[in-house]
C-alpha cells in the first residue's frame, strides 16, 4: 500500500489506484484542508501564527468635518494602499465626516499603537497633498486629533476550551 498525504488527513491508496476509503471520508479530509487554508482567520508570517483582529476609531484635529464624498473616498484609497504595503487585512472601514472606523487584522510585530501611528501620519500627509486647501481649515498641518481607541476582537475562546 502506498500512502499519500490530503491535506490534514492520510488517504490510503491501494496498490490499483482506488481509495480504500469511502466518499465521506475523502471530503471530509478536503473540506479540513481547505478550511484550514482558504477560509481559517488564522494567518502566518516566516516566524508567527496569529489571529489578531483590531478595531480601530479615531477623529480629524478639532473634531471638524472635512470629509466630504470625494475626501472620505479618497482616504479609503489611502487605507488600503497603507494596509497592502504592511500587510494589514482591513476587514471593513468607514470615513464619516468626523471619524475613521477601521476593523483590521494585523502581524503581531506592530502593536495597536504602531498601526495607528502608522495609518494616520500616512494618511494625512496624502490627504494634505491632494486637498492643500485643507491647510486653512486645520493648522499646523494636523489632519488627526493626538488620540485614538482601540478595541481587541477575539472570538470568545473560554479557558474551559484552551
Amino acid at each position: 500500500m502506498t500512502r499519500v498525504r490530503m491535506g490534514i488527513g492520510v488517504s490510503v491508496l491501494e496498490m490499483e489506484g482506488k481509495f480504500a476509503e469511502d466518499e465521506f471520508t475523502r471530503f471530509a479530509d478536503y473540506s479540513i484542508f481547505c478550511y484550514n487554508q482558504c477560509m481559517s482567520p488564522i494567518r502566518r508570517t516566516k516566524h508567527a501564527v496569529y489571529d489578531t483582529k483590531y478595531h480601530l476609531v479615531w477623529i480629524p484635529k478639532y473634531r471638524k468635518h472635512i470629509f466630504t464624498k470625494e475626501i472620505s473616498n479618497y482616504s479609503k484609497e489611502i487605507f488600503q494602499r497603507i494596509a497592502e504595503g504592511y500587510e494589514f487585512e482591513i476587514d471593513s472601514m468607514e470615513v464619516m465626516k468626523e471619524h475613521v472606523h477601521l476593523f483590521l487584522s494585523a502581524a503581531p510585530r506592530y502593536s495597536p499603537a504602531r498601526i495607528v501611528q502608522i495609518m494616520k501620519s500616512i494618511s494625512s500627509r496624502e490627504v494634505f497633498r491632494r486637498f492643500p486647501y485643507l491647510k486653512e481649515i486645520l493648522w499646523k498641518m494636523e489632519l488627526w486629533s493626538d488620540g485614538y481607541f482601540v478595541h481587541t476582537i477575539g472570538d470568545r475562546v473560554t479557558a474551559g476550551v484552551v
